[in-house]
């Protein structure tokens, strides 16, 4: 009972510490399998047992290295060059500071060798992990319709040409495809933030369920939020995926903001 409640604890304080800077945040915490087999407490080890909002998770830790916040301002920098006759660059986690470090926190962790994602968009978050974790192999799925994407990728390729990986075109179609030549390829940690419509994010999980471990953690954006009817459309998908057995929710966060909210939910895959 007692490692059922320092897990249960950890996990509170790991959601908790997540975009406070918001006016109001609800998280929930659900679906905890007793066959989940992963070290929370080293996983979440970035989090301070007595930590109380947010900003400690930034403040009350030590900085990123001078290192990676260097290129970091780089890669920034190349990105606003890359960008100058762009009206606006789509929404993207590393804006949100909290959530960044948090993403980087998780990718920089020893058990994960090997990110995928659908939803390129910047690089931003690509950068940060590829940057953060020398290990790390991200393999990337994005449908290239902004015209900066492609410039970005030719970049990150050129900084990492052994460990960053990008497949261009519809994910239902380059997932599947993908898989079948790279039979080898296990993904640690997973993220779906491509499509936001129903068909391709249920295509896009079913298909990175294929690709995953036992310890694989899938993080799925923009979900609980209502913005966009999301809340509906990858809701719908997810919420599915858990009373099918497929997945286990580890923990939600949702944030209200001005515009508009923000949320995204954290599982793992059952029976792989």
């Amino acid at each position: 009972m007692k490692v059922k409640v320092a897990v249960i604890a950890v996990l509170l304080l790991a959601c908790s510490c997540l975009l406070t800077s918001y006016k109001r945040s609800r998280i929930l915490i659900s679906d905890i399998q007793p066959t989940v087999t992963f070290d929370w407490n080293k996983r979440f080890s970035f989090v301070p047992n007595d930590i109380r909002n947010c900003r400690e998770l930034l403040f009350e830790k030590e900085e990123l290295p001078k290192s990676f916040m260097d290129n970091y301002k780089r890669y920034l920098n190349t990105v606003t060059k890359m960008t100058r006759n762009v009206s606006q660059i789509e929404g993207y986690t590393a804006k949100i500071k909290e959530a960044f470090r948090a993403y980087l926190e998780l990718a920089s962790h020893s058990s994960v060798k090997t990110i995928c994602e659908t939803g390129f968009n910047a690089g931003h978050s690509t950068f940060g992990w590829l940057t953060i974790n020398p290990d790390v192999h991200v393999y990337t799925f994005d449908i290239g319709q902004h015209s900066y994407s492609k410039p970005l990728a030719d970049h990150l390729q050129d900084l990492y040409p052994e460990r960053f990986h990008i497949t261009w075109g519809d994910s239902t179609k380059t997932l599947p495809e993908f898989r079948r030549q790279h039979v080898d390829v296990s993904c640690d940690l997973i993220i779906i933030d491509g499509g936001h419509t129903t068909d391709i994010c249920r295509s896009d999980l079913l298909n990175f369920k294929k690709m995953a471990n036992k310890e694989s953690v899938i993080i799925l954006d923009n979900y609980p939020q209502k913005s966009w009817n999301f809340e509906k459309t990858l809701g719908d998908v997810w919420e599915r995926a858990k009373r099918n057995g497929k997945i286990s929710e580890i923990f939600r966060c949702h944030v209200d903001r001005i515009p508009h909210d923000f949320g995204f939910s954290v599982g793992r895959f059952i029976n792989n």
